[in-house]
């Protein structure tokens, strides 16, 4: 993630100068991760929807309001591989905010990594 979508999400959202601080401070964080692990996605649109995610995910983590918990056949849908890099990547955001991870919130990070795993098995990401 290149981060570059970062300043025109937040110029759109309407949060405090500390909460945007703190989001970017996570976001540099999930950044470092997806060097660790080669995580790096070629398609702009899919870059640039992965990282809005975040950025609401590390609103409500903030504000500790997650969403409703979702049915566990909902989340069959991605891989094991999946929900372990995506709990990988934002494990430490949950953590570092005195929360535990949210499995619901984990499954749509999941998703954006499972759409990534297909199109780097269909070599249209970089490995």
């Amino acid at each position: 993630m290149k981060l570059k979508y970062l300043d025109t999400i937040l110029n759109n959202s309407d949060v405090s100068a500390e909460v945007s601080e703190e989001i970017v401070r996570c976001m540099k964080q999930v950044d470092e991760k997806l060097k660790q692990l080669k995580i790096e996605f070629s398609d702009e649109n899919a870059e640039m929807v992965f990282t809005n995610h975040l950025v609401a995910l590390t609103k409500r983590i903030l504000s500790k309001e997650f969403i409703p918990d979702l049915d566990d056949s909902l989340m069959e849908g991605v891989s094991l591989q999946a929900m372990q890099l995506s709990e990988e990547l934002v494990k430490d955001l949950f953590e570092s905010h005195g929360c535990e991870v949210n499995k619901s919130e984990l499954f749509l990070v999941a998703t954006h990594i499972q759409l990534y795993l297909e199109n780097r098995k269909d070599g249209k990401n970089n490995e």
